[in-house]
């Protein structure tokens, strides 16, 4: 008896070790790319078209079951949560057109929290761009955030808000800036998705955005087949790429038009990401602080 449960229990242990093989470090959702340092990304497989499309038509295939996400595979299903009122309207708007708008999200107090400890971070000219996890002492600003998310998260997160998952959702604070007014060309400038799969994420400008604004592909959220091959034929885009070139990555589909999203202060931005976006191109001196919101450790590859 003992023997076998020492047997059963290495089983496991192997059976947990190939699991995590193919996952990627700290983030538990599936990678729009297989990472450089993982077995499948040393591999190079991710550059065999027909691998990559068997791996995204295998996770789409799991994510179409998973109830909230249905809708983003099947029109009839979309058009039909589209019209439905018992439906809260910020869960509606994401259905509609990808976005939603969520204003007067903090107190005056809590925003000047927010200002200080940026203020206190060290901005270097060379890299026009500083991102950090907010510090415990902004503890109670991020549980705040969370609590405004809350109405969309209970409704397509469902299982990770019983399970009270809270602390592994990836909240950070970010400062784009140019000196000069020389865009530096982040890979966020660069239009892209962050994954194949149905994702919302959010992004909170405590004192608005009209400079280095957000901007999106607005419209349909279904995906589609060219939405698919999208996926498939898509070049990693994590490199500091000139303007003419960058705007060369912005795909045209059917039913969707690109948005830049100017935010009056205090206002939080929530929205599918597996639809194209970026940060739009500077062209003068400014700043922009943003709290960035990720589910990607919240809701997990497992849950699909």
């Amino acid at each position: 008896m003992i023997l076998k449960v020492k047997y059963l229990r290495k089983i496991k242990i192997l059976i947990y070790f190939i699991k995590n093989i193919f996952k990627i470090h700290n983030d538990h959702y599936v990678s729009y790319r297989w990472r450089d340092y993982s077995i499948l990304g040393i591999l190079k497989l991710e550059n065999l078209k027909f691998i990559r499309r068997a791996r995204i038509h295998y996770w789409q295939n799991k994510a179409s079951k998973y109830r909230p996400f249905t809708p983003f595979f099947n029109a009839n299903e979309l058009r039909s949560i589209q019209q439905n009122s018992l439906i809260k309207s910020e869960v509606r708007d994401i259905y509609k057109t990808g976005s939603t708008i969520i204003e007067n999200v903090l107190s005056q107090s809590d925003i000047d929290l927010i200002n200080i400890f940026a203020d206190s971070l060290t901005l270097k000219s060379d890299n026009n761009y500083v991102q950090v996890s907010l510090p415990p002492v902004l503890n109670d600003v991020r549980d705040k955030l969370i609590e405004k998310l809350m109405p969309i998260y209970s409704y397509f997160f469902k299982n990770s808000v019983k399970k009270n998952k809270i602390s592994n959702i990836d909240v950070a604070l970010r400062i784009d800036f140019s000196f000069d007014g020389v865009d530096s060309s982040p890979s966020t400038a660069n239009w892209h998705v962050d994954r194949f799969l149905p994702t919302i994420n959010a992004i909170y400008f405590p004192n608005g955005a009209n400079w280095g604004c957000f901007e999106k592909d607005f419209g349909d959220p279904l995906i589609t087949n060219s939405d698919i091959q999208y996926y498939v034929n898509d070049k990693k885009k994590n490199k500091k790429t000139p303007e003419n070139i960058r705007e060369d990555y912005y795909f045209k589909f059917q039913n969707r038009f690109k948005k830049k999203f100017t935010f009056k202060n205090n206002t939080m931005y929530v929205g599918t990401h597996h639809i194209q976006h970026r940060r739009s191109p500077i062209y003068t001196p400014g700043k922009r602080i943003g709290i960035f919101i990720d589910t990607y450790n919240f809701f997990t590859r497992d849950d699909l």
